[in-house]
């Protein structure tokens, strides 16, 4: 009986024959004491349960939260979201179907939708001896600016707003979002493209061209912000809505330049760092459009996550920092026997509880590992629908030999099932169930499925275990879980035998490590 790396993220080659991994709706963590059972295992994703919604309407379009306050436009309007859920209208904007870009000060709440901007007074403010108290709501006019906003920002107390189509960037009067003055404007001039997006961070603006990126800082000059010394970069962006500062670093999606696009980038300092792979850009590159990514940054359970919808690709990719792993997420469309894009497309923590914004929906949900109350699992489900989750491991292979496969144990937590526990057809009690198919021409076609329970509750003995599995030259299993319940994967374990190579039982690292000391 051995591992073969049953537990690992997605990995889909130019040829599956090469390698074939997927990982969906499961994360890998390592294994931090370095003596656990196993090296690293795979966790399941949040689940989504319905937090407040605006009824009929299409999309959450932005999340913020400023000073335990938190705001979120959803189609045309602009809410309060409070602590019980319910949603207070505050005032209308432009709705153009993308994101909205939202900044605060402590005084002013500054939003971008549509090409226009909107801003709300959290506190009363008296700007040219005229009282603004809280709660109003004022529009810019759309002449402010030569064309329309797609981002704000707000640094060193100056709110900061993007030109599209341009290389220009405009600068609000100190503290006040409300007066822009056509001198407080600059032009980009270290690189000859339109800026794409814009991010804050470590109090500079990062503005990303297509090809390369200028990063700027509050100089204290009459025209507040310069360009950092050395702070240039050779690389552009790709995704407006994608960037995104995360695990103390900024990161974004490539554009097109002269090499070529959709690398993912992490800055060290000022300097580019892939940290996509040969097969997420494979993927990526395969799409109609990168440039309607929209990405949003999360951290829980110590992980940070960078989770990037594509969704005219109805696809769903997430980076965690932690391991260097990539894994995909997706909504199960039953109906169509498709995974398409997750349900989240914006996040903001507030009230103890990461809340995001639905793609499809005027729904915000609060987003949660697996937690059980009174004998049940709560947020082992899109909002009732079902997570199927999916794990497709390495090929497994010896020299094209013959390898007869004498049965594979998944080492799943088992014994997890709610109470009352879960139903069958015939309404009897049963196991939640894991399904098992393999492929033995690289991973082109499949078996039919084999399920196999893991143990009602309490049952915590209970082995998922699938014997007689035939012969192979090379094969590759595929796992999956669509039940109500956390299903934690461990570990897996093959016990086969080829002419040359023996798949046997192999004792853990460290015992291995104590007898070469």
């Amino acid at each position: 009986m051995s591992r073969f790396g049953f537990v690992g993220g997605t990995y889909i080659s130019q040829s599956v024959n090469a390698d074939a991994q997927e990982c969906i709706n499961w994360y890998v963590e390592n294994v931090e004491s370095g003596d656990g059972k196993s090296a690293r295992v795979l966790y399941p994703t949040p689940g989504l349960s319905v937090f407040g919604a605006a009824a009929g309407l299409n999309q959450v379009r932005g999340l913020w939260t400023i000073n335990g306050r938190t705001f979120a436009v959803i189609d045309a309007q602009l809410y309060e979201v409070l602590g019980n859920g319910n949603l207070n209208a505050l005032g209308g904007v432009n709705n153009d179907g993308n994101p909205v870009s939202m900044v605060a000060s402590p005084q002013q709440l500054l939003i971008a939708s549509g090409g226009l901007l909107y801003v709300y007074f959290l506190q009363a403010v008296t700007i040219s001896g005229v009282l603004n108290p809280a709660g109003t709501f004022t529009p810019i006019p759309a002449a402010t600016f030569p064309s329309p906003v797609p981002q704000v920002t707000y640094d060193d107390g100056f709110f900061v707003a993007l030109v599209s189509s341009s290389e220009k960037y405009f600068v609000s009067n100190l503290f006040d979002a409300t007066t822009w003055q056509a001198i407080q404007s600059t032009t980009i001039n270290t690189f000859p493209d339109n800026v794409v997006s814009m991010l804050p961070a470590f109090r500079q603006i990062w503005l990303f061209g297509q090809k390369q990126t200028e990063v700027d800082y509050d100089a204290g000059n009459l025209f507040p912000f310069s360009p950092v010394p050395g702070g240039f970069m050779e690389q552009g962006c790709g995704a407006q809505f994608a960037t995104v500062l995360l695990d103390n670093a900024p990161m974004w999606i490539g554009a097109r330049n002269d090499q070529g696009n959709a690398v993912a980038w992490r800055a060290n300092g000022y300097q580019p760092v892939r940290i996509s792979t040969h097969a997420v850009e494979t993927a990526w590159q395969s799409y109609q459009t990168i440039a309607d990514a929209r990405a949003f940054a999360y951290q829980d359970q110590g992980h940070s996550f960078w989770v990037i919808n594509f969704p005219s690709a109805q696809a769903t990719w997430v980076y965690d920092p932690a391991t260097g792993l990539w894994h995909r997420r997706g909504y199960w469309n039953a109906q169509q026997g498709v995974y398409q894009a997750a349900l989240p497309q914006c996040h903001t923590f507030n009230f103890g509880k990461h809340l995001v914004g639905d793609r499809q929906s005027g729904k915000i949900y609060q987003m949660s590992i697996p937690t059980m109350t009174g004998g049940g699992w709560n947020f082992v489900t899109d909002n009732g629908n079902p997570i199927r989750r999916l794990r497709r491991a390495p090929h497994i292979s010896s020299e094209n030999e013959w390898i007869r496969h004498s049965y594979l144990w998944v080492d799943v937590e088992s014994g997890v099932s709610p109470q009352p526990p879960l139903r069958d057809g015939a309404n009897n009690p049963r196991d939640p169930m894991l399904t098992l198919r393999y492929s033995d021409d690289g991973g082109h076609t499949w078996s039919m499925g084999r399920d196999m329970g893991f143990g009602q509750a309490g049952k915590y003995k209970t082995r998922a275990k699938w014997n007689q599995l035939g012969r192979s030259r090379d094969r590759v299993y595929e796992l999956t879980c669509a039940d109500p319940v956390p299903c934690r994967i461990i570990d897996a374990y093959l016990k086969a035998k080829g002419k040359t190579s023996r798949f046997e039982t192999q004792e853990r690292l460290p015992k291995q490590m104590s007898k070469v000391a």
